[in-house]
C-alpha cells in the first residue's frame, strides 16, 4: 500500500522544490524559455512605465522642481545616446511599440507556460502509469481500480496547473520589483512604508494560509476516496437496481459528495478570508502612503500620480500572487500523492528480464514447499482476533509438479489458495518461503516478466477493449497474420460465432465486449491466449461466469488442446476436471490429495466429499468423454 503524504511533505516550500527539481529534470529547456519569456515580460513593464514621465510632461503635469523630473531627465538622456528625439509623437510611439511588445510576450508567456504544463502532465502521466505496470503485483493488487483510475487522471489533472501558477508566481514577483524599483527611485521612505506595511498584512495571513493548506489536503483526500467510490457505484448500479436500493445507495453517495463539498466550502471560505484581508489591508497601506507622500514629504503632483499609479498596479499584482499561491497549494496535495505512488512502485519494479530466456518449459514446473502470506494479512482487524484466530498463509508448504504436455487441475473450495497458486506460478506473487522452478531453474522476480511473455492466460473476469475482435485478440500478439487468428479461433471453438458477427473480424465488441454473451466473450479471450502459442495455458476459473453450453464448447477446445501443450486449471467446479492427468486438491492453503479423478472420487476423501456437495457422487456422474473424442476426430 501507497502510505499518504505526510503535511510536512506537502507543506510550502518541501513539496514547491521537489517540483521544481521534476519539472526540470526533463524539460530544462522549456523552463529557461518560460522564464526568459517572463524576464521580458517585466523589462518591458518597466520600459513602459518610465515612459509614463515624459508622457505626463508632455500632457501638462509639471515635473521640473520634482524628485519625478531626475527621472524623466534620465529617459532623456538614454533617448538621446540612442539617436531618439523625445518629441511627443516619439515617445508616444515608442510607449506603443513597447506595450504592444509586452502584449506579444505575454502571449509567447502563455503558449510556452502552456506547452510546459501538458509535455509535464505527459511525462507524469507516463511515468506513473508504466511505474504501475512494471511494479511487483502485490504492489498494486491491493489498492482500489477508482484509486489507480483517479491517479492517473484527477490527480494529475489537479496537478497540472502547477507551472502555470508558478509562473504566476514568478511574472508577479518580477513586476512588483520593477515597480518597487521605480517607486523607490521617486521615494524610497514612502516605498518603504509600503513595503513594510505588505510584510505585515502577510504575517496577519500566515496562520491562515496554513488552515487553508490543511483544507487543501482534507478536499483532495475526499476527493480521491469519492472517485473510487463513485467507480463502485457505477460497477454495482445494476446490482443496486436488482435489490431495490437505489434510496440507500443515493443517501450513501450523496453523503460521501456532502464530505467532497463541504471540504471545498471551507477551503474556499479561508482563501476568500485571505483575499478579503489582503485587499482590505493593501487600501489601507495605499492611503497611508499617499498621505504621508503628500502632507509629510511634501512630493509634488507627478510624483503622487505615478506613486498612485504604480500603488494601483502592485495591489492587484499582490492579490494576483496570493491567488496564485493559494493555487499552487491546492496542486501540491495530488502532486506529492502522485509522487508518493510513483516511488513507492518504481522501488518495488520488477526486474528487466534480462535472464527470462533460461526459462523453457520442456519438463516441469515444480513448487517446492511454497508459503505466501498476502501483506494485509499481517494487519489484524483488532486485538482479540490477533490472539484467538490470526489469519493463515494464502499457501503453506505446497510441493507440486506440473508436468510439461500434460493437463493439471487445481481444484478446492472458495479460501482454498488456488488463485495465489495461480499468480505465483504466472510470476506475478512470489514464494516468501520456498521455490517455483522451471525445468530446474528458479522463477525470480528478474525472470517473471520474460517468463509471462511465454504463457497464455484466462482469467474468470473477462478483460476486452472497446475495439473490434481482430484488434483484442492481436493486442495479445501482435505480430499474429489473419490465418494465426482463424487458427486460434478455431482451437477456442470461437470461429462459428465471428464468423456470424456483422462485421466478423473487425465487429466492435463494446465496452468490455458488451454486445458479445459472457460465454462468447471467455471463448475470445481463450483464443487471444492460444494466439500467443504459449508453452502454459493457466485458466483461473475460466468457466465459472458462463453458461452449460459456452462451458461445453471451452472444455472441449481444452480437450483439443489436450497433449499439445502443458494446461493448468484452476477451478472449483470440479466437473470440468474429467480429462485432466493429475487433480491436486487444496484447502486452507495446503495440498491435501492429489491423483485422477477416478482415484479421487474412489478413494472417498476431500476430492470426494466436494464431488458430492456438487451433486457428483461416483464418476459415472462425471461429462461424457465422447464431446471431446467428437472434437478431437475433427
Amino acid at each position: 500500500m501507497i502510505p499518504p503524504a505526510s503535511e510536512a511533505e506537502v507543506a510550502g516550500l518541501t513539496a514547491v522544490r521537489r517540483y521544481l527539481r521534476e519539472l526540470t529534470a526533463g524539460s530544462r529547456g522549456r523552463v529557461t524559455l518560460t522564464v526568459a519569456l517572463a524576464l521580458a515580460v517585466a523589462v518591458t513593464e518597466g520600459i513602459g512605465l518610465l515612459l509614463l514621465l515624459p508622457l505626463l510632461e508632455i500632457a501638462g503635469v509639471t515635473v521640473s522642481g520634482d524628485i519625478a523630473g531626475n527621472l524623466v531627465t534620465d529617459v532623456r538622456v538614454r533617448l538621446g545616446l540612442m539617436g531618439v528625439p523625445a518629441t511627443a509623437l516619439v515617445v508616444l510611439g515608442l510607449y506603443v511599440a513597447v506595450m504592444t511588445t509586452r502584449a506579444l510576450l505575454v502571449r509567447c508567456s502563455v503558449l510556452a507556460s502552456v506547452r510546459l504544463q501538458e509535455r509535464f502532465l505527459l511525462s507524469r502521466r507516463q511515468r506513473l502509469y508504466r511505474a504501475m505496470l512494471e511494479s511487483r503485483w502485490e504492489s498494486v493488487a491491493g489498492h482500489r481500480a477508482g484509486a489507480l483510475v483517479h491517479s492517473l487522471t484527477g490527480d494529475l489533472e489537479d496537478a497540472a496547473d502547477a507551472p502555470s501558477h508558478l509562473l504566476a508566481l514568478l511574472t508577479g514577483g518580477l513586476l512588483a520589483l520593477v515597480y518597487l524599483a521605480v517607486a523607490f527611485r521617486l521615494s524610497a521612505a514612502v516605498t518603504m512604508l509600503g513595503v513594510l506595511g505588505g510584510a505585515v498584512l502577510l504575517l496577519v495571513l500566515r496562520r491562515r494560509r496554513h488552515a487553508a493548506r490543511r483544507a487543501a489536503m482534507d478536499v483532495h483526500e475526499l476527493t480521491a476516496e469519492l472517485f473510487a467510490a463513485a467507480a463502485e457505484h457505477v460497477d454495482g448500479l445494476k446490482t443496486t437496481k436488482a435489490y431495490g436500493a437505489e434510496r440507500r445507495s443515493e443517501r450513501r453517495f450523496a453523503a460521501e459528495s456532502g464530505a467532497v463539498a463541504s471540504a471545498n466550502e471551507r477551503c474556499e471560505r479561508l482563501f476568500a478570508d485571505a483575499r478579503t484581508l489582503l485587499d482590505a489591508g493593501a487600501v489601507v497601506v495605499l492611503a497611508v502612503s499617499i498621505y504621508v507622500a503628500h502632507d509629510v514629504m511634501n512630493l509634488g503632483a507627478a510624483a503622487i500620480l505615478v506613486l498612485l499609479y504604480i500603488f494601483a498596479r502592485v495591489t492587484p499584482r499582490l492579490a494576483g500572487l496570493q491567488s496564485a499561491y493559494q493555487q499552487l497549494l491546492l496542486a501540491m496535495p495530488p502532486f506529492m500523492r502522485v509522487a508518493r505512488a510513483i516511488d513507492c512502485w518504481e522501488a518495488s519494479a520488477e526486474g528487466a528480464g534480462g535472464n527470462g530466456s533460461s526459462l523453457r518449459l520442456r519438463r516441469a514446473i515444480a513448487l517446492r514447499g511454497v508459503r505466501y502470506r498476502h501483506p494485509d494479512a499481517d494487519v489484524l482487524p483488532s486485538p482479540m482476533e490477533a490472539a484467538s484466530s490470526p489469519r493463515p498463509p494464502a499457501l503453506r508448504d505446497v510441493t507440486l509438479t506440473i508436468a510439461a504436455g500434460a493437463t493439471t487441475a487445481i481444484v478446492g473450495p472458495s479460501g482454498a489458495g488456488k488463485s495465489t497458486l495461480a499468480d505465483v506460478v504466472l510470476g506475478l506473487l512470489f514464494a516468501q518461503e520456498g521455490q517455483v522452478e522451471v525445468d530446474g531453474v528458479e522463477l525470480t522476480p528478474a525472470r517473471a516478466r520474460a517468463w509471462r511473455e511465454r504463457l497464455g492466460y484466462v482469467a474468470q473476469d473477462t478483460f476486452l477493449f472497446n475495439d473490434t475482435v481482430r484488434a483484442n485478440l492481436s493486442w495479445g500478439h501482435p505480430d499474429a497474420t489473419d490465418e494465426d487468428i482463424r487458427r486460434a479461433l478455431a482451437l477456442a471453438s470461437a470461429e462459428e460465432f465471428v464468423d456470424a458477427l456483422p462485421d466478423g473480424l473487425d465487429t466492435v465488441v463494446g465496452e468490455r465486449g458488451c454486445r458479445l454473451s459472457c460465454g462468447e466473450r471467455q471463448r475470445l479471450t481463450l483464443a487471444r491466449a492460444l494466439l500467443r502459442r504459449p508453452e502454459l495455458l493457466l485458466l483461473d476459473e475460466a468457466t465459472s461466469n458462463v453458461d452449460g453450453e459456452n462451458e461445453r464448447e471451452i472444455q472441449r477446445a481444452v480437450e483439443t488442446l489436450r497433449g499439445r501443450m502443458t494446461i493448468l486449471v484452476i477451478t472449483h467446479r470440479l466437473a470440468t476436471t474429467r480429462a485432466a492427468d493429475i487433480i491436486y486438491v487444496m484447502d486452507r492453503g495446503r495440498v491435501v490429495e492429489s491423483g485422477s479423478y477416478d482415484s479421487l472420487v474412489r478413494r472417498g476423501g476431500r476430492f470426494a466429499a466436494l464431488c458430492k456437495a456438487q451433486g457428483l457422487t461416483s464418476a459415472v456422474d462425471a461429462p461424457s468423454q465422447e464431446p471431446y473424442q467428437a472434437v478431437a476426430a475433427r
